[in-house]
């Protein structure tokens, strides 16, 4: 087995048949779909046993959060690379043949990650084009590329760790925590091609559903973890000044 996709599912049923569907057309053959139901109370289950594909691996757990769902995937795989797509993106035909071409061709890097279109209530509004800040990456402190369009190597969370699961970090914001410590401690490539559609539809985790102030705390709660020693280190005042700056620069 080369490739497992892992895919965390929430009361998606109205669209997951469709996410599931752009998965397994895939122009490479040689992958499993994890699915992870992380407590539905929809109609999720039916539509996921309603399928025959072999390829299809599937968990339910009690509700944790999307980053809980991903590391029990994760624990099952069988891949050497592993692939996300959350439960209402759409994968394009091509996805994971052209990520995982370019990890086979290229040993030196960990990760590799896609543009994709963006789709606003089925309109196509934009292509995202998150380049990678090859100079100083320190620097683009907010770079995070959707989950959808990523493979790594399963090897790669060695070095990083898995997906932050903690309780303060369920209503999102994992993604961000993850990156964060891919950039600090692995190779990462862009292939500046939309090869998946992410798709907007009022009911994703990062839209009016979650309060600011849940959004804020997980973002203090990211940012802490990432400057914890550097606080540690600096004199009170300065610490709080850099703080304040960077917040400032990627909030603002």
């Amino acid at each position: 087995m080369k490739i497992s996709v892992i895919m965390p599912i929430f009361n998606r049923g109205p669209r997951l048949k469709k996410s599931v569907d752009s998965i397994l057309a895939q122009s490479y053959k040689d992958f499993e779909l994890i699915i992870v139901n992380d407590g539905s109370t929809d109609d999720s289950e039916e539509i996921i046993k309603g399928y025959a594909d072999p390829r299809i691996v599937y968990f339910k757990k009690g509700n944790g959060g999307q980053a809980s769902a991903r590391n029990l995937g994760i624990s099952h795989a069988k891949g050497i690379y592993i692939a996300y797509c959350d439960h209402d993106d759409l994968f394009h035909k091509e996805h994971l043949e052209k990520l995982s071409l370019y990890l086979d061709g290229h040993p030196d890097v960990d990760v590799v990650y896609s543009n994709a279109n963006f789709i606003n209530h089925g309109i196509f509004e934009y292509v995202t084009d998150f380049e990678h800040p090859q100079k100083k990456p320190e620097n683009d402190l907010y770079f995070v590329p959707m989950p959808s369009t990523m493979m790594h190597r399963k090897v790669a969370l060695k070095k990083t760790g898995p997906w932050d699961d903690s309780r303060v970090i369920k209503m999102g914001g994992e993604d961000w925590d993850l990156w964060l410590r891919f950039k600090d401690k692995l190779k990462i490539a862009h292939l500046k091609e939309a090869l998946t559609d992410y798709v907007m539809h009022g009911g994703n985790m990062n839209t009016g559903k979650i309060r600011i102030k849940e959004i804020i705390l997980t973002r203090l709660y990211v940012f802490s973890k990432r400057f914890a020693a550097k606080l540690k280190t600096q004199g009170l005042f300065n610490a709080l000044l850099g703080a304040v700056k960077e917040f400032g620069r990627v909030f603002g």
